[in-house]
């Protein structure tokens, strides 16, 4: 059964869109997560290993250690798997709004060919992001609300980097406040709910002795790594959910303005 909306719907009703497609893609998508999980696991814990014990007494030292070339090789691992994990996450979800279904092996493969085209769009969405936020902050936060989106276009539409990003302005504009409203509360909801397992993580590492002079143990930083693990398994889908949710519902809002302007736009003859 389609969940694709006919007609514009109200912000609750996009909201509602979304939540009901992750509902819908929560068990489709979960072997996708759980390879993402699985292949990111040891490069995060590696990671946490190795910068949590210098993150507080020393910020600098986190600096330098980028430095390492391990450090990025990590990062650039962790980084090439989520984009191909989103593109077929993006994939699945779009196929299961429309009522059908693709196999493991086909999401992959669809997110693997669009992978260069979404670092394209993260690498430029980040730059523009940062030059953003570097001018008094208020472009960036405007800039991140007319672009992110892009991601979209880039993986169901085989859109080009800049058509992406091209798309995305020209569905968000006049929707801008609207658009960010909406996948601002989806973020909180996620946020809310990853400070709930967190402060149980950390309840949890105070109560066994695993804090020591302001750092968690090598123990209990594997196991904060792992909660996240599990944490991820539930809520990377619902991201893809939401902007999916808007996306489509901006394109029928765009799309039906576009129309009616051009029939009013028509002259009778005759």
């Amino acid at each position: 059964m389609s969940l694709m909306p006919t007609a514009p719907r109200s912000i609750g009703g996009v909201l509602d869109d979304a939540i009901r497609l992750y509902r819908r893609s929560l068990l489709p998508c979960f072997p996708i997560v759980l390879i993402t999980v699985v292949l990111t696991a040891l490069p995060s814990i590696w990671l946490a290993l190795n910068i949590q014990p210098v993150a507080s007494p020393n910020p600098k030292a986190v600096l330098a250690m980028f430095n390492s070339p391990a450090v990025w090789l990590a990062y650039l691992a962790i980084i090439l798997v989520m984009l191909v994990t989103y593109g077929a996450l993006f994939y699945q979800v779009d196929a299961i709004a429309h009522g059908e279904r693709l196999s493991m092996g086909q999401a992959f493969g669809k997110g693997l060919k669009r992978t260069p085209t979404l670092l394209g769009v993260t690498i430029l969405f980040g730059l523009m992001i940062v030059v953003g936020t570097m001018l008094l902050v208020i472009p960036g936060i405007y800039l991140w609300g007319v672009f992110q989106l892009a991601i979209v276009p880039a993986t169901i539409e085989r859109t080009g980097v800049f058509e992406s990003f091209a798309v995305s302005r020209r569905l968000v504009k006049d929707n801008w406040w609207r658009t960010n409203v909406i996948i601002l509360v989806a973020v909180i909801i996620l946020v809310v709910l990853m400070m709930v397992v967190g402060m149980i993580a950390g309840i949890t590492a105070v109560a066994s002795g695993g804090v020591t002079a302001g750092a968690l143990s090598t123990g209990h930083i594997v196991i904060q790594q792992i909660i996240s693990s599990i944490l991820s398994l539930f809520t990377v889908t619902f991201f893809p959910c939401i902007l999916l949710a808007v996306y489509h519902d901006l394109k029928l809002r765009k799309d039906g303005s576009d129309l009616a302007d051009r029939v009013g736009g028509l002259k009778p003859t005759g």
